[in-house]
């Protein structure tokens, strides 16, 4: 839950408000006013100004862990919020006035761990602890590398924020697969088009120059087999 940002917070209490006021006849339209507009037609402004529409709100998770992806300007925790939406965010999360912290630890169960955790979440590790920490690298020389071919590693879920390590994964994973079961693998490559109509070639090539984040990061061609698994960020 790091990753939840002050503006994301405003928006939604902003779609909670209009889901109320329009009594669960919720639609995409609605959505995009929040993001793109400042009106909000059909919707009792009184809504738009209470917090959730006065409904109770709990929000879960571990919010100073590390910072969101978005900027550490735009973390909860964070006293100088650099846009309205982020302001608002901001208001809205000083009035949770009720906090439950949990003291037990039970993902952990290693005492080691569990008191490395504890000072990390602080920023107190030792250097014992940062060697400890350095051990998981799998390049580290000290690391002791477990059999990935054979439980429970071969059935790991893995986690990364990084696109790149995304698609290498599943790309390599997605052909292991299919080397180790026998399915088939289909390619599919993308098919754009304009107005329901093909690209021509001029458009097909402004397209493939197109950087990523015009596009959203959409690959050119999609790998895919029965049974296997993706991993998402």
């Amino acid at each position: 839950m790091s990753l939840l940002t002050t503006d994301l917070l405003y928006f939604l209490s902003q779609i909670t408000s209009a889901f109320r006021a329009t009594e669960g006849a919720f639609t995409l339209n609605i959505i995009n006013i929040f993001f793109e507009a400042t009106d909000s037609p059909g919707i009792p402004p009184q809504l738009l100004t209470t917090p959730f529409a006065g409904l109770s709100a709990m929000i879960l998770g571990d919010f100073h862990q590390f910072p969101p992806i978005a900027g550490h300007h735009r973390a909860l925790y964070s006293q100088n919020p650099q846009s309205a939406k982020s302001q608002l965010g901001r208001n809205i999360y000083l009035q949770f006035d009720t906090v439950i912290q949990l003291k037990q630890q039970i993902r952990i169960t290693d005492t080691i761990w569990n008191d490395i955790l504890q000072r990390a979440r602080i920023g107190a590790c030792t250097s014992d602890d940062l060697s400890e920490i350095r051990r998981l690298v799998l390049t580290n020389a000290e690391c002791s590398l477990p059999d990935f071919s054979s439980p429970p590693w071969n059935d790991a879920i893995l986690i990364t924020p990084r696109n790149s390590v995304q698609s290498r994964w599943n790309s390599r994973a997605t052909r292991k697969h299919c080397l180790r079961t026998g399915q088939i693998l289909y390619v599919c490559p993308a098919e754009d088009s304009a107005h329901n109509a093909p690209l021509s070639s001029a458009k097909r090539l402004i397209t493939a120059k197109m950087p990523l984040k015009q596009t959203e990061q959409l690959p050119t061609i999609i790998r895919i087999c029965k049974g296997m698994r993706i991993m998402i960020t």
